[in-house]
């Protein structure tokens, strides 16, 4: 059962607001995903249960239980400033 939900994209130039060529996943416990796209430059984690985030840059798969992370309440969102090649893992809080 998914426990987040990654949507990625850009801010618009003229409005505060995700662009509408956005690309979104949803990820179990323990689940990690790589950013491939270099014109996707924000994330969006929504939370859909309680969770941590951790991201590596170096091609390694971060470790959400261990390493520096980010607690995300189910039911809320936090945005990030992302790049190619990032990787994301989420494990249950």
């Amino acid at each position: 059962m998914p426990i987040a939900q990654l949507v990625s994209g850009n801010i618009d130039a003229n409005h505060a607001v995700i662009t509408t060529d956005f690309e979104t996943v949803e990820l179990n416990s323990g689940e990690s995903y790589t950013f491939t796209s270099a014109s996707r430059k924000y994330l969006v984690v929504n939370a859909l249960a309680d969770l941590y985030v951790a991201f590596t840059s170096d091609g390694t798969t971060p470790n959400a239980a261990a390493m520096p992370r980010v607690k995300i309440v189910a039911g809320s969102y936090f945005p990030f400033a992302i790049r190619s090649g990032v990787k994301a893992t989420v494990v249950a809080a």
